[in-house]
Parts: structure tokens; C-alpha cells; sequence
């Protein structure tokens, strides 16, 4: 070959080789991307609810003390389910199922109730987490959207909460305002006003008749030293009244700011005893493990509603710092029927100083039988 075709040919060749990795690149772009393995996760839930949301807000309720709503589920699984616990969005629900065990297969239902007197009339959302084991531990959550309706029996405020700084002597007033047209002649008899703790004194304070409801006081008065930190307790009304013979109001006192020499855990934060009405024998209480400072020394607790019992252990933990609290709480036997809300309260010394833990209960009543049926 010539040296003139050579020099001509140079060029063409350089512009080949410079296009190549343009080349490359397009043909690439124009493969299929990969696509990752499908995998299959055999890893499915054994709890499965008919209904995760059940809406009832566009529908106008009945006039009762109180309503509820039942979500139903069933083991799909091929190893047992264990139910291990209900989580609430809020204290004025008291979640129930019918069974704690469901063996593969089995059915089971879970009911939501509400007492009307403690919610404001409207639309209402209420959530409940249903934590359980098939054996891994897992949790759903349900939610229930309910129309509450219109005034009956009110009580105002819903939750007393005087929080910052509190005042040794303190009243503050509960009115429970009955809204029926029966009131006037037939009004609500209080029988008997229960305080939770030592913290504070609850009493009936007189009733008043106006033209549109019957006002009942409760007036509330603070001990005369209330301890550092933010304490719960509840007032419990006793009624001769069918529809609402027990209302309970929440009570949140102080602040929750304390040192870091003086800071408190608690676990769990809510409580909870289990009161089988078929079986009492069946009952089943819990365990309240507190860490306090290493220089606070126990001194007695309280337990509401009676008849629970509370028994502390007191454990030294490390080098001192800290000390743990184990409060056990039975149920020896059934609390006054309705009553779902109680109090622990333990009581410290530091040195010269009152210290003082509470922690809200929840009470939730399992109508069992003794042969482990549901009951109605």
C-alpha cells in the first residue's frame, strides 16, 4: 500500500477509535436493566383483622353512657398466637379480647369501649396497638373514627391538670353537669367521693339546678406539701345512678422537672391489672419496676382501688447511685364494678425531704368464665 492511501486512511481510523467508548455507552444504555431475584417472604403475620379501621363517624350514636365497637380477628398461622398486650391512644379506653391464647385457626375479638360522659360530643378517633407473639413479637394497630353524641352527663374539665407551680392547700373545682330531661326531678344522688393517693382530698361540694342541667361540685384541695416532680392520681364519683354509677376524673399535679441527681424511671409508665369477673381467681396483676437516686430510702406505698395490694422489694443497684424498686401489685379480689382507672403511689425519703413517685393504673375487667368462655 501506498504512503499517500496510508495518509489519507489516518484520519478515519483515529475518528473510529475516538467513538468508541460514545458507541459502547449507547449500547449499554439500551440494555434491559438488571432485575434483583424476586424474593418471597414466608415471614406473614398469624393475627389478621376483618377490619383495621372501622369508621363510624358520619353515623349519629345512640344516647348511652357508654358505646363500643368490636374488631374480630383470627389466627391464620400454624403456631399459636399469645396476645401480650393492648396500647391505647389515651385513658379512656379500656381495651378488652375475648381470649389472651388463639391456637391456629381460632377466632377472637377485641372491643373498644367509651364512656360518653368523659368525651366531648363530635368526632372522635381512637387507636388501640395490639402487641402479640406467633412466636415473633409483632403489633398492629386499629382504629376506630365514632360520631360522640350530644351532652347526657359531662364532666368538666375531663382531666384536672394543674401543672408548674403548685400551692401547698390548693382547691380546685370538678363540676358534673347533667344535661337529661329526667335530672331536674329525678337528679343524681352522689354517694361517695375517692381520692387515689394521700396527695390530695376529694369531696362532694353541693349541686345547683339551672335551666338547662343540674351542676354537681366536687372541690379537690392539694395537700398542704406536695413533693417535687409531676404526680397522677383520680377522683372517683360514686352515683346511685344506673346509667353512670362511677365517674372518674384524672388528675395530673406539678411539674415533671426534677435534677439530674433526682431523675426517676419507671416501667412500664401505665400500670395494669387484669380483673376476671368469672373466675376472681383468674385475676392477674403486675409488676412496676422503678429506679430512684441511690439516697432515696423507701418508706410505704399506696394502691388504688382496694382491694388491690401493693408489696415493694427494695434492690441496691451498682455502686449505690441507684436504687431499683420492684412494685408488685395482686388483685385478691374484685375492685367496685366499674372503677377502670387507679393509682401506685411509693413514698421516699431523701435525708430530710418527702420524695414521691406515681404511676397511673389501668384496670381492665375480662368477663371470663370459669370454664375460659367468653361472657356477654
Amino acid at each position: 500500500m501506498n504512503t499517500a492511501v496510508q495518509k489519507k486512511r489516518q484520519p478515519v481510523l483515529w475518528l473510529i477509535v475516538a467513538l468508541i467508548p460514545v458507541i459502547l455507552s449507547f449500547a449499554v444504555h439500551l440494555m434491559p436493566a438488571a432485575t434483583p431475584a424476586l424474593v418471597v417472604s414466608k415471614d406473614k403475620p398469624a393475627l389478621i383483622f376483618e377490619s383495621y379501621l372501622i369508621d363510624r363517624s358520619q353515623t349519629k350514636p345512640e344516647m348511652q353512657p357508654v358505646i363500643s365497637e368490636d374488631f374480630y380477628f383470627r389466627n391464620i398461622g400454624d403456631q399459636d398466637v399469645e396476645i401480650t398486650e393492648l396500647v391505647p391512644s389515651c385513658g379512656c379506653l379500656s381495651p378488652q379480647v375475648s381470649s389472651r391464647t388463639l391456637k391456629p385457626g381460632d377466632a377472637g375479638k377485641l372491643t373498644i369501649p367509651v364512656k360518653t360522659a368523659s368525651e366531648p360530643a363530635g368526632p372522635r378517633e381512637y387507636l388501640v396497638t395490639v402487641k402479640y407473639t406467633d412466636p415473633d413479637p409483632r403489633e398492629v394497630l386499629v382504629t376506630w373514627k365514632v360520631q360522640m353524641p350530644e351532652k347526657q352527663v359531662v364532666v368538666e374539665p375531663r382531666v384536672l391538670m394543674v401543672l408548674g407551680q403548685v400551692n401547698a392547700g390548693e382547691e380546685h373545682r370538678i363540676q358534673i353537669v347533667d344535661y337529661r330531661p329526667s335530672a331536674k326531678d329525678q337528679p343524681m344522688t352522689i354517694e361517695e367521693v375517692q381520692s387515689s393517693t394521700s396527695l390530695f382530698t376529694a369531696e362532694h361540694a353541693g349541686s345547683v339546678t339551672q335551666e338547662d342541667a343540674v351542676r354537681q361540685t366536687i372541690r379537690l384541695k392539694l395537700a398542704d406539701a406536695l413533693p417535687p416532680g409531676q404526680h397522677r392520681g383520680v377522683v372517683s364519683v360514686i352515683t346511685n345512678d344506673a346509667a353512670y354509677p362511677v365517674l372518674q376524673i384524672p388528675v395530673i399535679l406539678g411539674s415533671n422537672r426534677r435534677s439530674d441527681s433526682a431523675s426517676v424511671s419507671v416501667t412500664p409508665e401505665l400500670a395494669r391489672v387484669v380483673v376476671n369477673t368469672g373466675d376472681p381467681s383468674r385475676s392477674s396483676g403486675m409488676t412496676v419496676n422503678v429506679e430512684v437516686p441511690g439516697d432515696w430510702k423507701f418508706s410505704h406505698a399506696e394502691v388504688y382501688p382496694a382491694p388491690l395490694e401493693i408489696n415493694v422489694r427494695e434492690v441496691s443497684l451498682g455502686n449505690g447511685e441507684r436504687t431499683a424498686l420492684a412494685a408488685v401489685i395482686s388483685v385478691p379480689s374484685s375492685p367496685r364494678a366499674g372503677l377502670q382507672q387507679g393509682a401506685v403511689t411509693l413514698h421516699c425519703m431523701q435525708g430530710e425531704t418527702r420524695q414521691v413517685v406515681t404511676v397511673p393504673l389501668s384496670i381492665v375487667w375480662n368477663r371470663t368464665s370459669p370454664e375460659g368462655n367468653a361472657g356477654e
